[in-house]
């Protein structure tokens, strides 16, 4: 990210033009914010006694999640074509414009239980189910700011058992780059697959962990909650209620 001017042996064409190393640079830098402040997403402590951090936290995330696929997908138009062709800006652009969506879902499903919370303080249903499913988008969320880095991850490992070979950047003599900017090397069956696989992959294990998770539930309609997680809700909701107010 900083070093600049060997930005051109790791992608080839991000160089070029101005508004693409732009694009890149706002396409990383928002792709890290979401990084780091994920994790604290999924922290109970943080949620229930410092919730203006949480909440705040949140929006920065969901925020960034939008604009580093808007960043990726223009950096794409502007590109044309990825160094692995066709199949990959495909590939990466599907991947790009899930980031957006899944962050925006979390958001949406955020504003969704904070609006149930309060219109329905007597009664933890309504607005257990809502916290619930903010839960579950900002797991499938934050699977998909990690799949990057699982893809450059699931490379080492194969290259480690001796299974794949790395492509040579060209300053080391390796012949990664034609006229438009397309390495053969990145042509190759397993990299086509992995393209599609290591967004995907990382997608169906959040799908795992939604179903393994807990859920939120009460048993009755009165409002009187039968879980200790139910509780918890309640008493979330009661207090972005009297916030609000």
């Amino acid at each position: 990210f900083l070093q600049k001017d060997q930005w051109g042996d790791a992608l080839p064409g991000l160089d070029t033009t101005p508004y693409r190393k732009f694009t890149m640079r706002g396409h990383m830098a928002t792709g890290a914010i979401c990084l780091i402040l994920g994790p604290l997403q999924f922290i109970p402590q943080l949620r229930s006694f410092y919730p203006k951090i949480h909440r705040w936290s949140g929006r920065i995330y969901c925020s960034c999640a939008m604009l580093s696929c808007c960043f990726g997908l223009i950096f794409i138009a502007l590109k044309g074509q990825l160094v692995g062709g066709w199949n990959m800006t495909v590939a990466f652009s599907c991947a790009g414009v899930t980031i957006g969506v899944l962050g925006f879902k979390a958001w949406q499903t955020a504003r969704a239980a904070k609006v149930s919370a309060s219109s329905s303080a007597g009664s933890s249903t309504t607005g257990t189910l809502d916290f619930t499913a903010h839960r579950n988008w900002g797991i499938r969320s934050y699977s998909q700011i990690l799949a990057p880095m699982l893809y450059r991850y699931w490379y080492i490992c194969l290259q480690l058992f001796g299974l794949y070979r790395v492509p040579v950047p060209p300053r080391l003599g390796g012949v990664c780059r034609n006229d438009i900017d397309i390495c053969p090397d990145y042509l190759r069956i397993i990299d086509m697959m992995h393209c599609w696989t290591y967004w995907l992959t990382a997608l169906g294990v959040a799908e795992l962990i939604i179903y393994y998770l807990p859920k939120h539930h009460s048993t009755t309609c009165s409002g009187s909650s039968t879980a200790e997680g139910d509780d918890l809700m309640v008493a979330e909701g009661e207090e972005q209620s009297s916030e609000m107010e």
